[in-house]
Parts: C-alpha cells; sequence; structure tokens
C-alpha cells in the first residue's frame, strides 16, 4: 500500500494522464475523476477522462462534464499513466481494464473494502467515506489551487456517497473536509437541488414500475423490488434511471435488508444490496462474486430471474439468522 506521497510524486513527475471511474458512475466515481481533472490540467498536464456508461441527469452539471469521452473509445496517443479512481475490481473499469494490460504507470485511489485491482501504485483508504476525500486530501498535499469548480465536483463526491451525511461511513472528518470546500465559494443547497430534486419523467415512470414489484419475505425483513428491460423500454428509461430505487425499499421500517434485480440483458441480473443496522451486505454480494461496503454491495449474475432471486433471498435470510442469532 502506497502513500499520498508516493502519489503525488506520480502526478509531479508525469504529464500524460488517462482517469477512470466505474461503470453506471456515480457522484463519488465522476466527482473524483473531474476535480482530479481539473487540477491535473491547471498544472499544466495532458487530462482524457473516460466514463463507458453515460452520465446520469441529475450530474450532468458537474463542472467540466462536457470533456468526458463516454463509451468505448480507442485512444491513439500514448499515456503516461492510468488513474484509476473509485473502482474496486477490475470488472467496474469496463472495456477499460486493458489499460491495466498496458505498459504503462497504473494507480488505484479508492475506498472499497477488498479491492482487487493490482496497480503499480495503490491507495485504498476503508476508512474514507468517499474516494471524494482521499482525493481532496491529495489535492491539499499537493497545494493544489481547490476553485469553486472543483469543489462543487469533491462536494459532490461526498455528499452522494455518504447519502447526505446519513450513512454512518460520515464521520467527523468528513463534516471538516465538506466545511473547508464550503469556504471555496460552493452553494450546497443548489447543487443538492441538482443532484436530488430534478428527476427526469422517464426516471419517475421507472420507479413507479418499479414500485409495484416490491415483495417481501415472510419476517418483513427482507425486501426486493426489479427492474425488466421492457420497464426501461415503457417508461423511456436509460439503465442510468434505476439507480437509487433501492433505497425505496430499504427506507421501511423494520427492512434490514433491501434487494434490487436489474435486468441487464436476457439471463444477466444486476443485483444490488443495501442494508441497515449491523448486516454486513459485503459479505453477501461477496458470496455471489461481488463487493462494495457494509452497507451497500452489488453483484452480477446469470440465470433466470426466478432461480437467481429464489438463491439471493435463501442467502440474504440465512444472513440475518446469523447477524441475529435467530
Amino acid at each position: 500500500m502506497n502513500n499520498l506521497d508516493s502519489i503525488t510524486s506520480v502526478i509531479r513527475s508525469w504529464h500524460s494522464f488517462l482517469l477512470c471511474g466505474h461503470i453506471m458512475p456515480d457522484g463519488d466515481s465522476l466527482g473524483s475523476m473531474l476535480a482530479l481533472g481539473k487540477v491535473l490540467e491547471q498544472m499544466g498536464k495532458q487530462v482524457t477522462m473516460v466514463s463507458f456508461d453515460p452520465v446520469p441527469d441529475n450530474l450532468t452539471f458537474l463542472p467540466g462534464i462536457d470533456c468526458l469521452h463516454t463509451g468505448q473509445r480507442e485512444f491513439n496517443q500514448d499515456f503516461d499513466v492510468f488513474m484509476m479512481l473509485d473502482c474496486s475490481s477490475p470488472d467496474r473499469l469496463g472495456p477499460y481494464y486493458k489499460m491495466l494490460q498496458r505498459e504503462l504507470i497504473t494507480v488505484n485511489i479508492d475506498h472499497h473494502p477488498g479491492n482487487t485491482i493490482e496497480a503499480e501504485y495503490t491507495y485504498v483508504d476503508f476508512q474514507a467515506a468517499a474516494t471524494g476525500e482521499i482525493v481532496y486530501d491529495m489535492l491539499l498535499y499537493l497545494g493544489a489551487n481547490i476553485t469553486t469548480d472543483v469543489a462543487a465536483c469533491l462536494y459532490t463526491a461526498i455528499i452522494t456517497d455518504t447519502g447526505s451525511f446519513r450513512y454512518e461511513n460520515t464521520t467527523p472528518t468528513t463534516h471538516r473536509r465538506v466545511a473547508d470546500l464550503m469556504q471555496c465559494g460552493i452553494e450546497p443547497a443548489k447543487l443538492n437541488e441538482f443532484i436530488y430534486d430534478q428527476k427526469s419523467l422517464p426516471a419517475i415512470l421507472l420507479l413507479r414500475a418499479a414500485l409495484q414489484t416490491m415483495q417481501f419475505t415472510k419476517c418483513k425483513r427482507v425486501a426486493w423490488i426489479s427492474v425488466f428491460r421492457k420497464d426501461l423500454a415503457e417508461a423511456g428509461a436509460c439503465d442510468e434511471h434505476a439507480e437509487g430505487i433501492i433505497n425505496y425499499p430499504r427506507s421501511i421500517k423494520g427492512v434490514k435488508i433491501a434487494i434490487l434485480f436489474r435486468e441487464l440483458e436476457p439471463g444477466v441480473f444486476k443485483v444490488g444490496f443495501r442494508s441497515k443496522g449491523e448486516v454486513d451486505v459485503n459479505r453477501l454480494a461477496s458470496d455471489f462474486g461481488g463487493g462494495g461496503h457494509v452497507r451497500a454491495s452489488g453483484s452480477t449474475l446469470r440465470g433466470t430471474y426466478e432461480d437467481i432471486c429464489n438463491e439471493v433471498l435463501s442467502e440474504a435470510i440465512n444472513l440475518l439468522q446469523a447477524a441475529d442469532g435467530s
């Protein structure tokens, strides 16, 4: 495990950088990447930022988002450094995992437990509430100028990965960092409106369809919800519109584990897990080849919806029983 001194030494020493977040990008992935990218440009570096999946509607306001390359791109130029932000495993890079096979310097910056990316330089802080916190500390270490635009990106990274400071990963240091960002001139109320209060009609129509699928186990402590390709088509929605839907079953009183089954293609489902209390859904996701955080994790499974659903629910109930000794 490297320290910030070694990571910042790489930044100072090299000129051309390719930055990549994870597939299905969220506020932490995009905010961290854009903030770092802006500072690298301030330093006179050549910067290219990529995301395989499109930017969610609620994050299109982020400063510098128009410089982001989306989709699978082939780049003719050579890069000195490939920096991965908020990616816990190679598959989370999408097609850009191939960059790990090239002869260039690789840097892995993340906060997920169980990070499996092998890079020349790795800095993973499990105690950080968001990768944005790590990037903020790194920029201070560099002596960078935290402009209002950079602060807005970092604020978005932190506010989204802490659930607006509602999740237990929020620490006193988290609040201190955000307070410092506010001193840089950001307007939290305006940013929060962009992030949370401007849902598109397709997103609302998809939510309506998903809520109609909600079911519960007999104990009412596990709730699940499903999104199928036909739901997306009927709502005129895209995959990113499903983000956040899992929080609805999670918010129900008495529910300890919430699960979202999202059909990616016939026979392939992305399964998201969220929990409350002492339940570690990272263990559940790991059982199915995935991972993430204690309270938020995910896996990708192949098979019929019925088989996947039955297997996942069975393991979720076992996890609850193990957690409370029943």
